[in-house]
C-alpha cells in the first residue's frame, strides 16, 4: 500500500470531487470504494486511489479489495491513460504485482517512476522481470533497476546471463 506523508496535488474530475470532497456522503464513498458506482475507469481508479490513501480504514480496505479484484482487461485499458499520476501507478504495481499483463502496462507508462520500476524488479515474478529486461532505455537510465532484478530470487537463469 502506498502511504506517503508528502502532499500530492491531483487534478480530479467533478464526478470524483463529488465522491471524495468535503461533505461527501459516507454511503456514497463506501459504494465507490466497493466499485458499486457507475464511474468511468479513470475516475474509478482516481476515487480508489484517494480513498485508499485517506484516513478512513474501512474505505481504505474496501478500496484495496476493489482494486485487487478489478478485471485485468478493465485495469489495463485504463492504465494506458497518459494522465495517470505516478503514485497511482505505484499503488497498482504493488497491489497487482503478480499480473504481468498489468505490470507490463505500468512498465511502459510515461509517468512511471524509477522507484516503482525498482519495486517491480525487486519483487516481481519472472515474467515481469522479462518485461523489464526488454526495455533497455529504462535499464540504462536506472542502474539500481539492474541490481534489483539480479537480486530477485524469481529471476530466470537466462535473465542473469543477459
Amino acid at each position: 500500500m502506498v502511504r506517503n506523508p508528502s502532499t500530492v496535488r491531483l487534478k480530479i474530475s467533478p464526478e470524483v470531487a463529488k465522491i471524495v470532497g468535503a461533505g461527501a456522503p459516507r454511503d456514497v464513498q463506501l459504494a465507490a470504494a466497493r466499485g458499486a458506482l457507475p464511474l468511468s475507469g479513470k475516475d474509478l481508479l482516481m476515487v480508489l486511489f484517494l480513498l485508499i490513501n485517506g484516513r478512513d480504514g474501512e474505505l481504505r480496505q474496501a478500496g484495496i479489495a476493489t482494486l485487487k479484484s478489478l478485471p485485468a482487461p478493465i485495469l489495463e485499458s485504463n492504465l494506458a491513460s497518459a494522465g495517470l499520476h505516478p503514485k497511482l501507478l505505484e499503488l497498482v504495481a504493488r497491489l497487482r504485482i503478480s499480473e504481468p499483463e498489468v505490470t507490463g502496462r505500468i512498465i511502459v507508462h510515461p509517468a512511471v517512476e524509477e522507484s516503482t520500476l525498482t519495486y517491480l524488479a525487486r519483487h516481481g515474478n519472472s515474467l515481469t522481470l522479462e518485461q523489464l529486461a526488454g526495455h533497455q532505455d529504462k535499464l540504462e537510465s536506472c542502474p539500481e533497476l539492474i541490481e534489483a532484478m539480479l537480486a530477485n530470487p524469481l529471476r530466470g537463469r537466462s535473465l542473469k546471463l543477459r
